[in-house]
Parts: C-alpha cells; sequence; structure tokens
C-alpha cells in the first residue's frame, strides 16, 4: 500500500504510460478529458470551500483510477524482472509484492531500492506502518533484513494480502508487500 497512492497519482504521466502501453487512443483522450476538465470541492461538516482544479489525484472508484494505478505498478514490475529476473512481482491498484526464492539479502535490498526509487519519481510515498517483510529464515534473521531495508518495516513469518494469507515457513522463500 502506498500513503494516499490515488490522490498522488499524476494523470499526464499515467494517461502517458497507458499509450505508450497500447491503451485505444479514444480510451486516453476520454480519461484525460475527464480529469482536465473536473474540479473539486473541500467540504467540513456542512460547509463548502471554493471549487479548484486538481493538478494530481485519481478519483477512487472510478474505474480509470485503477487503470492509471495499474498501468504505473506495471512499469514498475517491469523494471524489477529486468533488474532481478529471480524475483517475481505482483500488483494490483497500489498493492504490490515481492516474492523470491533463496535471493540473497543484498540482492533483495536492490529490489527495494529499486522500488522506493521508482514510488520517489512518480510521485508515491511508501507506507512502511503497512509493509512486511517474511521469510521463511529464521526471525531474527528476517528483522535484521526488514530493519536494513526501513527502520520501521515489521517482520514475519507469513503476511496478508487482499484476504489470502501467504505463508513464508515452508520453503526458502523472501517477500515484501505493502498491504
Amino acid at each position: 500500500d502506498r500513503w494516499k497512492s490515488f490522490d498522488l497519482v499524476l494523470p499526464s504521466l499515467a494517461l502517458s504510460l497507458l499509450s505508450a502501453l497500447g491503451v485505444d487512443p479514444v480510451l486516453e483522450r476520454t480519461i484525460g478529458a475527464f480529469y482536465r476538465g473536473h474540479s473539486r470541492v473541500f467540504k467540513m461538516r456542512s460547509v463548502y470551500g471554493d471549487e479548484f482544479k486538481p493538478s494530481n489525484g485519481a478519483i477512487q472508484g472510478d474505474a480509470s483510477a485503477l487503470l492509471m494505478v495499474n498501468a504505473l505498478y506495471s512499469v514498475w514490475r517491469r523494471a524489477l524482472l529486468q533488474a532481478a529476473p529471480q524475483v517475481q512481482a505482483f500488483v494490483f491498484g497500489d498493492d504490490t509484492k515481492v516474492v523470491a526464492h533463496d535471493l540473497p539479502p543484498e540482492q533483495f535490498k536492490a529490489a527495494w531500492d529499486l522500488t522506493v526509487e521508482f514510488d520517489r519519481d512518480v510521485g508515491q510515498v511508501p507506507n512502511h506502518a503497512k509493509t512486511v517483510v517474511a521469510s521463511s529464515r529464521p526471525l531474527a534473521a528476517t528483522k535484521r533484513l526488514a530493519k536494513s531495508l526501513h527502520p520501521s518495516l515489521a517482520a514475519a513469518k507469513s503476511a496478508k494480502s487482499l484476504g489470502f494469507v501467504h505463508r513464508f515457513d515452508r520453503a526458502r522463500v523472501a517477500g515484501h508487500q505493502a498491504t
């Protein structure tokens, strides 16, 4: 999970990616027109502020918002698989997972660093409080790996994602996910 992921999406970047990925130009123009033309209003209790046009942010619940976020993270997935072909990367919206069998900690850290760099480059902010490093290795070793990635990351023998529990206590597997 990313912190306020949909709010931080840059529609112009996401639309450029959709175009590069081969989305029908009519769909791209329609989504672009919607995001260029819509406005928002800040509301607190029963008081409404002035109308404004946001420069970023995808509207949660809008199908095109999920398409834009998935376009962003499909680029991350491709870059990660090019840099570390031995990992598996999974994406659903801003929920990403990296799974690696018998990957040395320094290579796993390189995959993590690529993810952090990607998030920074596209304006996203990782939510470390919801990120778990899970491994079949002893918990102490998993904790050391988690802390080497970021001081606030948790270590575990399992991780939940979209209601599914991924267990890492049977095979030599390390994974990080933001849920």
